[in-house]
């Protein structure tokens, strides 16, 4: 199977763009609320543990590929959780994201919105450099944006209004391409475009990522072979929650399933 790790919300939007993307293949969802940080108060020896352990775990109940869902976790994370699982491939969302963003730009004028744990690494950044030397960069830190998000307040129009407060500033950089760098940001991608302009090519990294997914598994056709086809999907959290429930049955239409 495919096994995708986050803290939540954000493993279900991967899971759910991946199931559209390859239908038919079984994918193991495991979103890990236990252990989930601030934004500007995190211990990133913890995160790198936690998610070495939660990986092993997917592994050990048969995930032979690993996507990871949260672009927090891929700037702290990402490195030790591939160095960790040598003999099952990791796919983080940055580089796809990246990759897709560079590929769109026009002018190589890019912005980058996420939270300040993804803004203040800078590994977006310097991706970015690494494919497109010339690319100019600007970013912002949306830190009220995933409490909105957790609240249900998609269409609210207080959220539309701090969505525009944060975008003014890339907006006035002329940006041409924005990556949205934190993945429930998909949740509000409408609202996004619209204040940002249809101009604006906005990157949605979950797409991005199941899009690379999928043709690493057309790629590596003996780890293709490996994985059950029947259209199975398992949602787990490592610690009771309605919220998350609710949202596994609107994002998924799945109920959760129990550890083991």
């Amino acid at each position: 199977m495919i096994g995708i790790i986050g803290s939540g919300i954000d493993s279900m939007i991967v899971t759910r763009a991946v199931r559209e993307k390859m239908p038919g293949l079984d994918v193991l969802c495991f979103c890990d609320n236990l252990h989930i940080f601030p934004a500007a108060a995190f211990d990133p020896d913890e995160m790198i543990r936690n998610a070495v352990q939660n990986t092993a775990f997917l592994v050990g109940l048969g995930a032979r590929l690993i996507l990871i869902a949260s672009h927090t976790l891929s700037c702290i994370a990402g490195t030790a959780v591939a160095a960790e699982s040598a003999d099952v491939p990791v796919l983080d969302i940055i580089a796809p994201a990246v990759k897709r963003a560079v590929l769109k730009s026009r002018y190589s004028r890019i912005g980058i919105i996420g939270s300040r744990a993804v803004i203040g690494s800078r590994l977006y950044q310097d991706k970015i450099l690494e494919y497109c030397s010339k690319a100019r960069i600007y970013s912002a830190s949306c830190s009220l944006l995933i409490p909105l998000i957790e609240e249900g307040w998609l269409k609210k129009p207080v959220t539309a209004m701090i969505i525009k407060k944060y975008l003014i500033p890339l907006k006035t950089r002329q940006i041409d391409t924005l990556i949205m760098a934190s993945t429930p940001y998909t949740l509000l991608s409408t609202v996004i475009q619209r204040k940002i302009g249809k101009q604006v090519q906005v990157i949605d990294g979950a797409e991005a990522l199941s899009e690379t997914a999928a043709s690493y598994l057309d790629a590596h056709t003996d780890i293709a072979a490996l994985m059950q086809r029947n259209g199975k999907l398992q949602v787990m959290l490592s610690w009771p929650s309605i919220d998350l429930e609710k949202q596994a049955k609107d994002i998924l239409n799945s109920r959760v399933s129990e550890l083991p």
